[in-house]
């Protein structure tokens, strides 16, 4: 014996519905899973809102965007998922500079000194694919007599 609950679930082939979209409609749920979608005695007016809803789904669109372009995740941010990139091409050759005139400068010290909107991971993909290795800048420590000592002992 099943529950009656408004789950998000394949929709096609009801009401009138012919693309592979999920949308929430009543269901009976079992002990092993939904048994079946409860159809409902809809108005013209609602049965075309339904549709309407079916066929503006986020999950119908990208099932239309992959069989336009099977790539579509493969071009990256080129405007083709509808993001545009966090750095510009002239944003990445500004942090390649600094980096060329700065070598030992943080992402954050390159992040503040152009002051990009971006998150420093965005920094750090730029300069790994421009083949520059990142890392930390060295912190600045006072040399001491022993550290003299221990440098002329070594040579």
């Amino acid at each position: 014996m099943g529950r009656v609950h408004a789950v998000s679930t394949l929709v096609k082939g009801c009401h009138g519905i012919e693309e592979d979209t999920y949308l929430s409609l009543p269901v009976v749920l079992t002990s092993k899973g939904a048994s079946n979608i409860i159809l409902q005695n809809l108005t013209t007016t609602e049965l075309e809102a339904l549709q309407k809803s079916a066929k503006i789904s986020q999950i119908y669109r990208w099932k239309r965007k992959f069989a336009e372009d099977e790539n579509a995740f493969a071009n990256g941010r080129k405007g083709v998922c509808g993001r545009k990139r966090s750095l510009s091409e002239n944003d990445v050759n500004n942090v390649l500079n600094v980096i060329r005139e700065r070598p030992f400068s943080s992402i954050r010290a390159i992040q503040e000194m152009l002051h990009l909107n971006c998150w420093r991971q965005t920094i750090w993909r730029a300069m790994t694919k421009a083949n520059y290795k990142c890392r930390r800048p060295a912190h600045k420590i006072d040399f001491t007599v022993e550290h003299a000592a221990a440098f002329h002992n070594d040579n």
